[in-house]
């Protein structure tokens, strides 16, 4: 078995769902007015340690994530579903490193640690934001050898 302790990844948030443009109208209702629903919250992209895992070979041949889309509002204030999170888990004594390779994110120490950098999230106004790359580094892994 392959050893990999470092690792480059690339992350993007889930783009919020479309906000509704609709007005309320019924036969004897005199003003109406606007009753469109907002639209759902994009998934986060966050970072769990797992003791059961020694190695980032995983991210070796899948290197892009990306979280779901929040759903469409729709009319009579249905805001919409919120996007499904995506969870990358790493070993224990890993650290995150944003692609400069000296900000560090998360050091994720104990198993059962999870993070979601601030970026990483959507806004609420249905726009994705898309990270530059992050750096994983596995630091007194089994096996494994700080650099």
């Amino acid at each position: 078995m392959k050893f990999l302790d470092q690792a480059k990844i690339y992350i993007k948030s889930g783009a919020g769902g479309n906000g509704c443009v609709g007005f309320r109208r019924e036969k004897f209702i005199e003003f109406g007015g606007p009753n469109g629903g907002d639209g759902g919250r994009g998934g986060n992209v966050w970072v769990e340690c797992v003791a059961n895992l020694n190695t980032l070979l995983d991210y070796r041949y899948q290197q892009h994530f990306k979280a779901k889309k929040g759903g469409n509002g729709m009319g009579q204030n249905r805001t919409g579903a919120g996007g499904a999170d995506v969870v990358l888990k790493l070993p224990p004594g890993t650290q995150v490193f944003e692609e400069d390779g000296e900000t560090l994110i998360a050091d994720l120490v104990n198993p059962g640690d999870r993070s979601a950098y601030d970026v990483w999230r959507d806004t609420a106004r249905g726009h994705g934001v898309e990270t530059p790359p992050v750096i994983f580094e596995c630091v007194g892994a089994a096996g494994g050898q700080k650099r």
